[in-house]
């Protein structure tokens, strides 16, 4: 029992280190447009994952408002569409962009790693933002 315990640590342990939200950034090419015929300004990609039991219950997720940290929320469901929305358009709103177009989502869940008890889930969303401007290299841009 001693050893299943220290195994259900240390999976927690390696899982919590991966579990957090991300969004990178790149800017547009030129004369890119988006699906409604406006300029692209940025390309914004966005994951967040989460560990939960038995697929359903969640242990932890990444926070949507904090990306980019090691913080996460407990017992709480973060890896939905509106969650993946929220992500991206703090993004474009620190970005200065107009609008948040063109926006997918992919989700994938592993749990045979641990017999289907403990469960890896993800979600990956993209967009393009219209408008704003362009950061120079110079520039920060703080999360």
């Amino acid at each position: 029992m001693k050893k299943i315990v220290l195994l259900f640590a240390a999976v927690l342990l390696l899982c919590g280190c991966t579990s957090t939200s991300t969004v990178t950034q790149f800017p547009g090419k030129k004369g890119e447009i988006s699906s409604s015929g406006k300029p692209v300004a940025w390309h914004l990609k966005g994951s967040n994952r989460g560990l939960y039991l038995f697929y359903f219950i969640p242990i932890w997720s990444g926070k949507p408002n904090r990306p980019n940290k090691a913080v996460y929320d407990t017992f709480q469901h973060h890896l939905t569409d509106r969650d993946m929305l929220e992500l991206l358009d703090r993004r474009r709103e620190r970005l200065k962009g107009d609008a948040l177009e063109d926006m997918t989502v992919r989700y994938s869940s592993s749990g045979w790693w641990s017999l289907w008890i403990l469960w890896h889930r993800s979600s990956v969303g993209s967009a393009v933002i219209t408008g704003g401007r362009k950061i120079e290299n110079k520039e920060r841009i703080h999360y």
